[in-house]
């Protein structure tokens, strides 16, 4: 005595609707851009500075997001910065002046204080410039093409080293 269904009714198949633009792993796909410069993981004292830095921190995030234009990685910011040898720019000038500008718009929004922490990090020279458009001027100009160039002059880890050398010799006598 239960009762069945005899419909004779046939259901469809259903469809599930997929966004084709949501679909694509471009936003898990991360491409350095090869610029001109010296990677930064070739510069020993930049190296030094940034193992100091853990990868969660906000200083790295924010470098990140102006070096690469988007958010990182807690994981993989430290690797990509250390990666990272310059802005790579099309050759059209407009282009160019757009990505720095952008660049420059994303490290606006920093506080002097983190402006001048991040050249420290970067070891880059900071002591001729007096204002905050300055001074990214300047962080640009190196990120641009970063080399061992601009680096602040009588750096600590030269100083540090010297006078750790000179000590010992002293006790030894």
């Amino acid at each position: 005595a239960t009762p069945s269904r005899s419909s004779g009714r046939n259901r469809k198949q259903v469809e599930h609707y997929e966004d084709k633009s949501m679909v694509t792993d471009q936003a898990d796909e991360f491409v350095l851009p090869e610029g001109p410069g010296t990677k930064i993981k070739d510069l020993p004292v930049v190296v030094e500075n940034l193992q100091k830095l853990t990868g969660n921190s906000d200083e790295l995030r924010a470098m990140h997001q102006v070096l690469f234009g988007r958010r990182g990685k807690k994981t993989s910011i430290k690797k990509h910065i250390l990666e990272f040898n310059g802005f790579q720019y099309p050759d059209d000038e407009e282009e160019k002046k757009a990505i720095r500008e952008k660049a420059f718009q994303s490290m606006g929004r920093w506080q002097v204080g983190l402006v001048k922490s991040m050249m420290s990090v970067f070891d880059v020279d900071k002591k001729q410039k007096s204002t905050k458009e300055d001074l990214m001027d300047v962080f640009l100009d190196w990120l641009e093409a970063p080399s061992g160039a601009l680096v602040a002059k009588g750096s600590k880890r030269k100083s540090t080293s010297s006078s750790a050398k000179a000590s010992p010799q002293k006790k030894a006598k």
